[in-house]
C-alpha cells in the first residue's frame, strides 16, 4: 500500500493505491529492469527461500 498525495495546498487529499497489483512474496525484494531490451521494465522478485520470480512486462493495449 502507498499513499501519494493528491489535491491542492487549500485542499489536501490523500490516496491510497497498491504500486503492484500482484501478490507478492512476504519480505520480497522486488527490482526492475528491462532484461530484453524491448523498452518495458521485467521485474525480478526475491523470496524468503532463496529463489527468484520472474515477470516479463508486456505494453499496455
Amino acid at each position: 500500500m502507498v499513499v501519494r498525495k493528491a489535491g491542492t495546498r487549500t485542499a489536501p487529499k490523500c490516496v491510497v493505491t497498491d504500486p503492484l497489483p500482484m501478490p507478492l512474496p512476504p519480505i520480497s525484494a522486488p527490482a526492475f529492469a528491462d532484461v530484453d531490451g524491448d523498452s518495458v521494465q521485467d521485474l525480478f522478485v526475491g523470496t524468503t527461500s532463496g529463489g527468484l520470480r520472474f515477470y516479463r512486462g508486456t505494453r499496455s493495449r
